[in-house]
């Protein structure tokens, strides 16, 4: 038998910005899935009913920890496992529309700022580095590579894997770029001047700045995240909207849920049994398209 699930009290933030209280768990129904959902799911009725006698998960729930009360879960449909095609030869696709290529590089954009967000969080990532040119520089991929050289020559000067990182460019409207990098804890900052001015060709040819965001990592990735402007967005393929460093792995438990789960106390129990609360959530399983819920408690 399943344990009752607490449910919260506190209020829940929808993604239009109206508050509210805390969700109640949806009645389930003999015929599969939560009664607002039931009309969504017959595409998957004959994966996620009983097959064989056997109940098959109907939901995936990712949930991402970062430590720090600090929680987000994204849910989605299940789908059943199928075994990748042997490789052939398929006809050639007609060229991309503009409306296309451009919803395209919307979707890039957004993949960006979720692996710019998950790096910050799992990395604990808490400073803003700031590296400008006193020049009006101009040059995309010289940006990239004078930050490229700063990184090897820090790496060189501090103990291995004491300098993690997550970097993107800004483009000012005056048309130069500035670097901004993601940090964790205090910095040598004499020594990070130091090296940024010998990439640069000396003192007088800029400046870097580190400012710390109190431990609000969400924060320092959502400002971050804003610096992948317009004239980021129209990069083509191969272009790089971001670096960061190797290594860091984002924390990630995947729990499969029945067809019958009660999601929103699903979700709160989840938030809860680490230590935070849901405070933010986006809903759109009950919508037609792409199937998923996210909440995180920041």
């Amino acid at each position: 038998m399943r344990p009752v699930i607490a449910m919260s009290k506190g209020p829940l933030k929808h993604s239009r910005g109206v508050g509210g209280s805390a969700p109640k768990a949806r009645p389930t129904t003999p015929g599969g899935g939560a009664a607002a959902l039931s009309s969504r799911l017959d595409k998957w009725t004959n994966y996620v009913q009983p097959h064989w006698g056997k109940k098959r998960p109907a939901y995936r729930a990712v949930i991402r920890d970062y430590g720090q009360g600090d929680v987000e879960e994204t849910v989605t449909i299940a789908r059943p496992q199928r075994k990748r095609a042997g490789s052939h030869r398929t006809e050639a696709k007609e060229a991309a529309t503009a409306d296309e290529l451009a919803e395209n590089r919307k979707r890039a954009i957004a993949r960006a700022k979720t692996t710019i967000r998950r790096t910050i969080m799992s990395a604990n990532l808490d400073h803003l580095f700031t590296a400008t040119y006193r020049e009006n520089m101009q040059d995309r991929n010289r940006a990239w590579k004078d930050y490229g050289k700063f990184v090897r020559l820090v790496k060189r000067a501090l103990p291995k894997g004491t300098f993690p990182f997550v970097a993107v460019l800004e483009l000012q409207d005056r048309g130069a770029y500035h670097i901004h990098a993601a940090l964790r804890g205090r910095q040598n900052i004499p020594l990070l001047r130091a090296i940024w001015h010998e990439v640069i060709g000396g003192a007088d040819r800029g400046n870097i700045d580190v400012q710390y965001f109190r431990g609000q990592r969400s924060r320092l990735a959502k400002y971050l995240a804003k610096y992948l402007s317009k004239d980021l967005e129209e990069g083509g393929r191969g272009f790089h909207r971001y670096k960061r460093s190797r290594g860091i792995k984002v924390p990630e438990e995947v729990i499969l849920l029945p067809y019958d789960a009660a999601l929103d106390a699903e979700l709160i129990a989840h938030f809860e049994a680490r230590g935070a609360k849901v405070k933010f959530h986006r809903n759109n399983l009950s919508h037609d398209g792409a199937k998923w819920l996210w909440a995180c408690s920041w």
